[in-house]
């Protein structure tokens, strides 16, 4: 385990080991699924490439929402209903698809968050205190 920030409850430092686990097994479910061609080289060239830069996104500083922090209670919970609601119908319908498409999507919008904050110059931390941590620490 990475340990050199830290990060509040809300984020994870680095890519979760169980979902770089759940892309790359996915991925195979995935292309058996769409009836992917495995020509001799291509297939084990994009999956060695998918390998290695999960792992490198394992071992990264990159902050990865962990949804520890989301308050249930609010009255933003319907939304958060409906949202569950329409990934579990989507998951049941079509589970070999849905599986690695929604954990390849937590993967792109996690980068891209991240990478928009940071070209904002903004933290990608809530509070002030863990923010001024981060930025000394990173200075």
């Amino acid at each position: 385990f990475p340990v050199t920030i830290r990060l509040p409850k809300a984020y994870f430092q680095g890519l979760p080991s169980p979902v770089a686990a759940a892309i790359n097994a996915t991925f195979v479910i995935f292309n058996n699924s769409i009836g992917f061609e495995r020509e001799p080289g291509v297939h084990s060239w994009i999956s060695m490439a998918l390998m290695l830069s999960l792992g490198l996104l394992m071992i990264s500083s990159l902050p990865f929402l962990s949804f520890k922090e989301v308050n249930w209670r609010s009255r933003a919970s319907f939304g958060y209903l409906l949202i569950g609601m329409g990934a579990l119908v989507a998951l049941a319908n079509d589970h070999e698809i849905t599986l690695f498409v929604s954990l390849f999507l937590y993967l792109l919008l996690s980068l891209g968050w991240y990478f928009w904050l940071v070209s904002k110059r903004k933290s990608p931390f809530r509070s002030s205190n863990e923010s001024l941590e981060y930025t000394q620490k990173s200075q």
